[in-house]
């Protein structure tokens, strides 16, 4: 993280959302870190990148877009999808549940170095 998008972070002054970042960071690895603010330059900024990325293309109307998804993330996977819950948690039996903690641990090891690079 730049030492511009670090003092973005700072002048919230949110300790515990600086440790969250933090955690997140370690985990994930990713090779940038940008904080965007509502400023117009950090929208600018995120906006020309979706359309470098291909995520966004460029409509006739000026400063419109259109976003693509990807081909396999059109709908929630009813079958794998599950909501995390606390033994105090009380949920429809037709919702898919799972323990917090372990559901936690699990998503946190596929998501470890999944933005390596």
């Amino acid at each position: 993280m730049s030492e511009e998008n670090l003092k973005k972070l700072n002048e919230l002054n949110h300790p515990y959302m600086m440790e969250v970042i933090e955690n997140y960071i370690n985990l994930l690895k990713p090779g940038k870190v940008t904080v965007s603010t509502d400023n117009q330059e950090d929208i600018n900024y995120i906006r020309e990148l979706a359309i470098r990325n291909g995520e966004e293309k460029k409509l006739a109307m000026e400063g419109h877009t259109i976003h693509y998804d990807g081909y396999y993330d059109q709908a929630r996977d009813k079958e794998n999808t599950c909501v995390l819950v606390t033994p105090e948690m009380k949920m429809s039996k037709v919702i898919n549940t799972r323990e917090r903690e372990a559901g936690l641990a699990e998503v946190h090891a596929i998501m470890d170095g999944a933005m390596e690079g």
